[in-house]
């Protein structure tokens, strides 16, 4: 929930910054964000609080899983609630934020490229980079986080772990690959971050050829 809410702090800042940067400068300065960061961090943490406080149910280790998890099928409403402020409320903003984002960047594009000004267009260009890396980084995370949704769905609904152990063994593969997956994308999507990722290669490998000849 904490990665969620992050990102779509992340998401209202860009569509701030691209479609109204007269006010993000007054919205987001460095304290004003952090303040936002720990509000949002803070209530993420309280949602995961009242199943410590269920009869039945709450958070126990699932075998499957591999993992202590809350179990979703144990109260539908509390699952229910987590499922539509929690996620999709983010997901929501997010998916907003960044179609309006992209609407007013290649909007500009096409206005700044009528009027000549290469200066204008290349800092539009710069943003629309910066927020496609970022709205990547939101699918390789929904790509990931879709399926386990969509499991927990099916538990809550039956009332019981009842799908294959193949597919608990790949739930926690995505899991834990969403925490992973980034420094890749800003790779693939970022030619800044592919350059020095090749530094740090070239220069991990030089290193290791140096202590083979010694």
């Amino acid at each position: 929930m904490i990665s969620l809410s992050t990102m779509g702090i992340i998401a209202v800042s860009r569509y701030f910054c691209v479609v109204k940067p007269e006010k993000y400068i007054v919205l987001f300065t460095k304290q004003r964000t952090l303040m936002y960061i720990g509000v949002v961090w803070c209530v993420a943490m309280v949602g995961s609080v009242p199943p410590f406080f269920f009869k039945n149910g709450g958070f126990e280790f699932q075998p499957g899983k591999a993992m202590c998890l809350y179990t979703f099928e144990s109260n539908i409403a509390y699952t229910a609630f987590i499922e539509c402020v929690y996620i999709g409320t983010p997901l929501t903003i997010i998916t907003i934020c960044y179609a309006k984002v992209f609407y007013t960047v290649s909007r500009s594009n096409r206005v700044f490229s009528q009027e000549n000004n290469p200066q204008q267009l290349r800092a539009n260009v710069e943003e629309a980079k910066v927020t496609k890396t970022l709205a990547a980084v939101m699918v390789g995370f929904t790509c990931c986080w879709l399926p386990i949704c969509i499991m927990d769905y099916i538990d809550a609904a039956r009332g019981e772990h009842t799908l294959p152990r193949q597919a608990y063994l790949t739930y926690g593969f995505l899991a834990y690959l969403s925490s992973s997956i980034n420094p890749f994308i800003y790779g693939v999507t970022n030619k800044q971050f592919r350059r020095e990722y090749k530094a740090i290669l070239s220069k991990m490998f030089c290193f290791r050829c140096q202590n083979n000849n010694d």
